[in-house]
């Protein structure tokens, strides 16, 4: 059993960075035994506490796999808490050839969640349970890893003191720290007025 990480939404988050919001893509592999079955066969995908299941992308047979559901594209998925169940029902594999390996793909997507825990440089992945009759193996998922965008803001006026009655034109300026330049997304500002004499005009 292989879990891989495939790819993330985002060009600008490179390598396995993701930032809120942004989906990523994993791939399941399973073996099926030449000539052989997995009866009964659930994939039981256990997703850390920051990722939303999104989709199940596409589940792929090898050319000599065939399952008792009616075929790949059938091939539906339970939503329980944080785990998600694949019914792959039973697969066999009629290739007699020891030499060539047959493959079930399961691709998935999951969003990371707007969280506290959610921060910077926490670590997601997710776990992957395959049992069939009385048999289960495990893979884990590659670690991805939340960037933020780290933003400044600074407000200034032309002057320090004022008569009543006058206008104060501020001027706000909201832009990435020198060391971050990922995009931010929903991005929420809010301007109190600093002083109950003061108003919006």
């Amino acid at each position: 059993l292989q879990h891989l990480f495939v790819d993330t939404h985002q060009p600008e988050t490179l390598h396995t960075w993701v930032a809120i919001g942004e989906s990523v893509t994993y791939s399941v592999v399973l073996t099926v035994p030449d000539d052989g079955a997995l009866t009964d066969a659930v994939l039981t995908l256990d997703l850390e506490s920051g990722f939303t299941f999104t989709d199940l992308v596409w589940v792929v047979f090898g050319s000599t796999i065939t399952s008792t559901q009616w075929s790949a594209w059938s091939i539906t998925y339970v939503l329980s808490g944080n785990q998600v169940i694949i019914d792959l029902w039973t697969l066999s594999n009629s290739d007699i050839n020891t030499l060539t390996t047959e493959w079930v793909t399961i691709n998935y997507t999951v969003r990371v969640d707007t969280l506290l825990s959610n921060s910077a440089w926490h670590d997601l992945s997710v776990d992957a349970w395959l049992s069939w009759s009385d048999t289960q193996i495990s893979a884990t998922s590659p670690e991805v890893e939340i960037i933020e965008a780290v933003m400044q803001v600074s407000k200034s006026a032309p002057i320090t003191n004022t008569d009543s009655s006058r206008t104060i034109l501020y001027t706000i300026a909201i832009n990435h720290a020198s060391w971050t330049t990922h995009d931010a997304y929903e991005v929420l500002f809010e301007d109190d007025l600093a002083s109950v004499w003061m108003q919006y005009v």
